[in-house]
């Protein structure tokens, strides 16, 4: 088993670090933070989402012809350039838990309740009818946080429930599925 040197490592494109904290006495496991941004179809998917609503906003704002009414297209608006720029995926995996989040969605596991960890070629296609990046399948037993790529891991709890994280290749995923093994 390789010593953890302390030090910040990239694993994937410089968006995956190895961190440890060797001030609890030795060696830690790593603690492995994995963030994606928002691209491709489901970037397309949010940008048609908002840009209907905002669309809607206007009309219903040109209808009532108050200044006022611009408000809230405005307030829309500002909310889809955060979006744009702040929203991502993340895995952080340390010596205990998992945790994945993504906007409007976070969930962990702790690491004695993972039962199984698989990684796996994806098409990094939205499954379903919207393209959103946080989706619900399979009677709501997988959650699917899809912020586009080529390969996906997979992760199934102690109760059943499933978390699938679309990352950007099959090496990523296979490493990640890997961390979360050990």
């Amino acid at each position: 088993m390789p010593v953890y040197s302390g030090r910040k490592a990239s694993i994937a494109e410089g968006s995956t670090t190895i961190d440890t904290d060797e001030s609890l006495g030795g060696p830690q496991p790593p603690v492995v933070v994995r963030t994606d941004r928002l691209r491709g179809a489901q970037l397309a998917g949010v940008l048609v989402a908002v840009g209907i609503a905002w669309a809607a906003s206007i009309v219903i704002a040109l209808g009532t012809k108050s200044v006022w009414a611009f408000v809230p297209s405005g307030v829309l608006l500002l909310g889809l350039l955060c979006l744009l720029v702040l929203a991502r995926a993340s895995v952080r995996i340390d010596a205990h838990e998992v945790r994945f989040r993504a906007p409007f969605y976070s969930r962990t596991l702790q690491r004695t309740d993972i039962t199984e960890v698989v990684a796996a070629p994806d098409d990094g296609l939205p499954e379903g009818s919207v393209s959103w990046f946080i989706t619900r399948h399979d009677n709501h037993t997988r959650t699917r946080i899809n912020f586009g790529g080529s390969a996906s891991v997979t992760v199934t709890g102690g109760d059943g429930r499933r978390v699938q994280l679309v990352v950007r290749d099959l090496a990523t995923a296979q490493r990640i599925a890997e961390i979360i093994r050990r």
